[in-house]
């Protein structure tokens, strides 16, 4: 069936209910779509089909004038598609999405060019609450430069439960499985609980990938695991926001010039039980005729912001970096056991803060430097990679330049250097 549902002003007062069938908007621009409306109550729910949306279309769009408990949209059912278009578009209200609900995101050859795809939910302004208690919610990404779920200037709260995670699989670059953007002065927030992103796959070619971001306000991820393929990969990215990771965090990247959490100018506190590794974190690098082969990717790196570990235990290994931490930014090691084992190069590196173990704190250090190694030239203040340098001279497990290390508990060293005056 073919389905184009335009829902006037004279309907606004009332509920309206989308249920059985399947709706395809064929028409491909952006001003189609399979359900439209403004403001009112609208639930997708009790069996719905499918719906598609064609080129630039949207399967539902809805917009309201404030948030409301008594009009919003509810999607309890339903597998979503769409190509370039937003999914499912609001903006200025609330929208709950809860039950057996799938959205797809596929980018076909003819529109590869294309460098904005829009996001399976998009949300401007207003609430989104995501909820996968009872059953199951998944994000299917296949292509370039789109968002599973996107919030400008809103609020976000995306909650799985262990039995029913939350997924995003996601196979493109420039790719974000959620993507919040907070406007300057504003407060911004995104929850995430057991959700498990799974961005690219071994042996691709991608590029500029992260599981969360937030462009400032505050995320808070429990219970998320992220298994990242691909360069400029990060598992949880703020750009000027806090960043809180507690309960049972797993994050592996596997890629250059990457990280497992990365804030550029906000916090980093961990807590609970974390685990994270990185693999081929070495960059080949060609410049002025040389090659060389650089430590390029961190399990945890701030610029500007302080990193907190605490919990239970936190364990780290990489061939990449360890924990960097610049701009004046501090590490406090609170965790009861703390595990950290750098095979390559340096397992924590501060510049301009300080180094601080806890009273109750075991940490053990293994660091192993290769003489083969460099580290390739650190991101600016804007987050830009400036590549082809490489700082060759850097041999020490913990470094730590104009601050000060404190050990009030345990603190275990086991560093495997060079013969070098450097180290």
């Amino acid at each position: 069936a073919i389905a184009q549902c335009l829902v006037g002003s004279e309907m606004c007062i009332r509920d309206r209910y989308v249920r059985g069938g399947d709706y395809v908007s064929y028409f491909g621009n952006d001003s189609t779509y399979c359900v439209y409306a403004t403001g009112g109550y609208m639930a997708v729910e009790n069996g719905v089909g499918s719906f598609q949306a064609h080129g630039a279309g949207k399967c539902v769009s809805i917009s309201y004038g404030s948030v409301s408990e008594d009009e919003y949209l509810r999607v309890a059912s339903g597998d979503f598609y769409s190509q370039t278009g937003d999914t499912i578009a609001v903006s200025g209200g609330l929208m709950r999405v809860s039950g057996d609900v799938s959205f797809t995101k596929k980018i076909t050859a003819e529109f590869a060019s294309s460098q904005d795809n829009g996001s399976a939910i998009s949300m401007t302004g207003g609430e989104l609450y995501v909820s996968s208690t009872s059953s199951a919610i998944g994000f299917n990404l296949t292509g370039n430069y789109m968002n599973g779920i996107s919030v400008s200037g809103g609020t976000l709260s995306v909650t799985g439960s262990k039995q029913n995670p939350i997924k995003f699989d996601i196979n493109g670059s420039y790719v974000r499985g959620i993507s919040s953007e907070v406007s300057d002065g504003a407060e911004g927030s995104v929850t995430v609980s057991y959700t498990d992103f799974n961005v690219g796959q071994e042996g691709g070619n991608y590029d500029s990938i992260y599981g969360i971001y937030s462009g400032g306000g505050t995320i808070k991820a429990t219970n998320c695991s992220f298994d990242m393929f691909g360069s400029y990969a990060r598992g949880i990215y703020s750009a000027g926001g806090t960043v809180n990771c507690g309960g049972s965090t797993v994050i592996n990247v596997n890629g250059t010039y990457s990280a497992g959490i990365l804030a550029d100018g906000g916090d980093i506190n961990v807590s609970g039980m974390y685990n994270s590794k990185i693999t081929n974190g070495v960059a080949v690098i060609e410049a002025n005729g040389n090659v060389t082969n650089s430590l390029s990717s961190a399990a945890i790196s701030s610029e500007g912001g302080d990193i907190s570990i605490a919990g239970g235990s936190a364990t780290i290994t990489t061939d990449g970096l360890g924990i960097t931490a610049r701009g004046g930014a501090s590490i406090n090691i609170l965790t009861k056991e703390f595990t950290l084992t750098s095979y390559n190069g340096t397992a924590i590196y501060i510049n301009g803060g300080n180094l601080t173990i806890d009273e109750e704190t075991t940490a053990d250090i293994t660091s192993t430097i290769n003489e083969d190694y460099g580290w390739v030239t650190p991101p600016d203040e804007e987050g830009n990679q400036a590549g082809g340098n490489a700082n060759v001279n850097i041999y020490n497990g913990v470094y730590i330049q104009g601050g000060s290390l404190t050990s009030n508990g345990t603190f275990n060293v086991t560093h495997t250097g060079l013969a070098t005056d450097n180290e």
